[in-house]
């Protein structure tokens, strides 16, 4: 219980460090990845990344993608994660914000997001909460119903 406790107590001051900090953050984020950045209600970070479209930096030589050329894309993915994951480290955040690259479709479109770390285990202790709590009711209104 405890645990619990302190997992969503250190979510919500993550949460408000990030909104405080919300345009520094996000500016610095898009100057430093070269996409726009926007923060959700609950605190995560995204942006989403089509390389079919955006011209790739290799090396000095930039390259302008067309066509379906696999490796060039997980290079600029590869790429992405290793700017985010030195943005995390040289800015003091890697306490509080973890970092993934989901595929959206079919197409070459990916969506990054940085999230606060203790997120995940918020969501999980408030939907055992709730599930404690819908059990209670079931209870109480059986138990009425009943007698």
């Amino acid at each position: 219980m405890k645990e619990m406790y302190n997992t969503i107590k250190n979510y919500f001051k993550t949460l408000r460090l990030l909104k405080r900090e919300n345009d520094t953050l996000l500016k610095s984020l898009s100057v430093s990845f070269g996409h726009r950045f926007r923060m959700d209600k609950i605190g995560r970070i995204y942006t989403v990344i089509n390389p079919m479209v955006q011209n790739i930096d290799t090396g000095g030589n930039t390259l302008i993608y067309d066509g379906n050329n696999e490796p060039m894309i997980k290079e600029y993915l590869i790429k992405c994660m290793l700017l985010l994951k030195s943005f995390i480290g040289n800015n003091n955040f890697f306490d509080i914000l973890t970092y993934d690259i989901k595929q959206l479709d079919d197409d070459q479109n990916y969506l990054v997001i940085l999230k606060p770390i203790f997120l995940d285990d918020t969501i999980k202790y408030f939907k055992s909460f709730l599930y404690i709590i819908l059990c209670l009711v079931i209870l109480c209104v059986t138990y009425f119903v009943i007698f």
